[in-house]
Formats: C-alpha cells, sequence, structure tokens
C-alpha cells in the first residue's frame, strides 16, 4: 500500500510547491547562516521550516516528500556555504547580493532536479518489475 501512495503523488501539483519551498528556505538557511552561524542556524531552520511544511493542508506522503528534498536541498546549500569566502554575505555589498541571489537559484533548480530523477527513477523501477 505504501508504493501505491507514492506513485499518486501528483508531480506536477508539488513541483512548484517544491521549488517555491525550496529557493524560500534557501534565502531564510542563508539568513539564518549569516546570523547565528551554522550550527545553531540549522536547528533554527528545522523549527522553522518543519513548522511550515507540516502546517499545509497537503497528505502527509506529500508533507515528508517536500521536507526531503527540501532538506537535501539545504544540504548542497550548506556544503557551497562552506566553501564560500564570505561568513556573511548580507554585509558583502554586490558581490554578497549576487551569492545570494544564485543560492536561491540553485536551491529552486536542485529541487527541481531531485523530483525530475525521483519521478524517472520511480518509473524506471517501476517498468522493471
Amino acid at each position: 500500500m505504501q508504493s501505491n501512495q507514492i506513485t499518486n503523488i501528483s508531480i506536477w501539483q508539488l513541483l512548484p510547491l517544491a521549488i517555491i519551498t525550496s529557493a524560500g528556505s534557501s534565502f531564510l538557511a542563508i539568513a539564518l547562516f549569516s546570523f547565528f552561524g551554522v550550527p545553531i542556524a540549522i536547528g533554527l531552520w528545522l523549527a522553522i521550516v518543519g513548522v511550515l511544511i507540516f502546517a499545509q493542508s497537503h497528505s502527509k506522503i506529500e508533507k515528508i516528500y517536500l521536507f526531503v528534498i527540501t532538506l537535501i536541498t539545504i544540504f548542497g546549500i550548506i556544503f557551497i556555504w562552506e566553501n564560500l569566502y564570505f561568513n556573511n554575505l548580507f554585509q558583502a555589498g554586490y558581490s554578497g547580493i549576487l551569492a545570494i541571489l544564485l543560492l536561491v537559484i540553485f536551491g529552486g533548480l536542485l529541487a527541481f532536479t531531485i523530483i525530475i530523477l525521483s519521478r524517472i527513477f520511480n518509473w524506471l523501477f517501476s517498468s522493471a518489475s
């Protein structure tokens, strides 16, 4: 029954929601990283985004799917954040604003890529069995 629920997720309804959620939570994570540092910011980010995602009126499997996609996206943002020259992008001037913009776009594109790849893997595994 569990695999039947996963295949019933409408990709076209979830795709824009996942892109917006990942891009918005990327911006939130960048702001929290800039002002609190990574360890404290991760806890705050988990609390804020978890409440916002699970307060929506979607099915439980869609909420979990959306939260996992957003979590993977933030791990990508953290990986890039750790390799940046600046610690606070909001005080870095134009280059900081450009880096923030690119990281937010990267978050949305990463969410799009994750959803499309999961759909391809789902199609491959379902046709193989």
